[in-house]
């Protein structure tokens, strides 16, 4: 699939989430992409039965796509080995009930150290890539494939476009190793709408990446369980919930999580940080109930490089917010029920000139009843089948034709409708007069623009001369540069 294809169809997935509670498919219906691939294609020989051992087809499937997505029908597809999803493909859901990807009791290979099912690669073999081709040993390949298997490059900075979205994932009773996604991607990889059954496995990520959002995790020894990000920024959640973890929500270090809108509840421990590690944690609109121990514990409380930061997060049943690990403090909670409008911790700088300290500021309060939850940070789009192919409004996409004419089409069906539904483009080379115009309209399709701050594109130098999309795959639809909903 074409590059603007896959940057469209991510900002239209990573658009859409579900509510808190029971989680819903939020692509109810297939859309209308003739140039993706689907796993129930006779080819691959899928039996989609939770029975049957599906891990050739699906990674058949996989490989199939050298860069797109990957249609997957619903199903409840068994695998008994790791999957590799290379860079630049999109595992994508779809139906009234979502795939479910299954991991069946006492899988061989899943009961020591850490396994994984789903895992994100680095260059695959055959494509371009340098991994076990030409005697060419892969200086990393990942540690916890089942079976190990030497010859696949691991994901890092590198690795663009890859993503899951709306596919469920269950790991059975016997696997206490069992992970579901190892998701050491970069730019542009994501994971949205997926609930995780967890139960008696080890967690549903490990060596997170970028950002995510509208995940559910249950069970576990941990939700999350990972270090610092391939590129070395921050991981956004957005919109997901932990429950019933038997050790910690979050085991972490150096991750810069960033979470948003997130639900903690019925855990020993919310967010650890692993000891003598910091973090750069960041905390907004978060809730927290029945958690047996503390919300948070610190480590490395010493370090100056801790930024430690929680803002506007309601808790019940949490006696005790955080814990700073190595001096024993504890913060204890306002009572029952409370909220916290700030804390801090690392270093404190009083005022310009001055020697900053490594400090806490807390300020919370007792509430009388816990607050509903919040609305999702970012809203969902209408269902798929009210979306439109914009081939059916005259684009070509071949490369060659001038696009132009189809942009009065555009405006007129997205702008007076004042709707946000899009199809993905298909694969193809979008020509336009000037394509960094077309772009920014789309960005403007794409976005409620009462809620979206400004996107700032690079200047052009004059009237530029026809070029095809390709040329500006180095700009993006932006999809979290909006207010939240709640905000003023």
């Amino acid at each position: 699939m074409h590059i603007v294809s896959k940057i469209l169809l991510a900002a239209v997935l990573s658009s859409a989430a579900c509510s808190y509670g029971v989680a819903a498919s939020s692509m109810l219906t297939r859309p209308d992409d003739p140039k993706a691939a689907h796993l129930i294609a006779p080819e691959f020989g899928v039996h989609a039965d939770g029975t049957t051992d599906d891990s050739a087809a699906v990674q058949a499937a996989i490989d199939s796509v050298r860069q797109g997505v990957l249609f997957i029908a619903p199903g409840r597809y068994r695998l008994t080995r790791t999957i590799f999803l290379w860079p630049g493909v999109r595992l994508i859901g779809y139906g009234a009930v979502r795939p479910t990807f299954v991991l069946a009791a006492n899988t061989p290979g899943f009961q020591k150290a850490v396994a994984v099912m789903v895992t994100l690669a680095g260059a695959r073999t055959g494509f371009g890539g340098r991994g076990g081709r030409g005697g060419f040993r892969v200086p990393f390949p990942p540690p916890d494939s089942v079976p190990p298997n030497d010859a696949i490059q691991e994901a890092n900075q590198n690795t663009f476009y890859a993503a899951i979205s709306n596919i469920d994932f269950e790991i059975g009773d016997g696997n206490p190793a069992a992970v579901a996604i190892r998701f050491h991607g970069a730019q542009h990889c994501f994971l949205t709408h997926l609930d995780f059954h967890v139960g008696g496995g080890l967690a549903a990520l490990t060596e997170i990446g970028n950002e995510a959002e509208d995940l559910h995790i249950y069970g576990g020894r941990y939700g999350i369980l990972t270090d610092m990000t391939s590129p070395g920024w921050q991981f956004t959640l957005i919109d997901s919930v932990f429950e019933g973890q038997r050790e910690s929500a979050i085991l972490e270090h150096g991750a810069g999580f960033t979470l948003i809108r997130d639900s903690f509840r019925d855990v020993p421990t919310a967010i650890e940080i692993d000891p003598h590690y910091y973090d750069q944690l960041w905390v907004k609109d978060c809730r927290f109930e029945n958690v047996s121990g503390s919300a948070v514990i610190v480590s490395s409380e010493k370090n100056p490089l801790n930024q430690i930061g929680v803002e506007n997060a309601v808790l019940k049943n949490v006696p005790v917010f955080a814990l700073l690990r190595e001096s024993g403090k504890k913060i204890a909670g306002k009572g029952p029920t409370y909220r916290v409008a700030s804390f801090n911790h690392g270093l404190v700088i009083p005022g310009e000139g001055r020697t900053g300290t490594i400090d806490t500021l807390y300020n919370a309060a007792a509430l009388t009843t816990m607050p509903p939850p919040m609305s999702a940070a970012i809203p969902a789009l209408p269902a798929t089948a009210e979306w439109v192919n914009v081939h059916s409004l005259g684009v070509v996409g071949d490369g060659k034709t001038d696009d132009t004419a189809a942009r009065p089409c555009l405006h007129n069906l997205f702008y007076a409708a004042n709707v946000r539904r899009l199809q993905p483009f298909g694969a193809g080379s979008h020509v336009e007069a000037d394509a960094l115009a077309v772009l920014e309209r789309l960005e403007s399709l794409l976005l409620d623009r009462r809620k979206m701050r400004k996107r700032s594109l690079p200047p052009s130098s004059g009237v530029m001369k026809p070029k095809p999309f390709e040329s500006l795959n180095h700009l993006t639809v932006p999809v979290a540069m909006s207010r939240f909903p709640d905000e003023k």
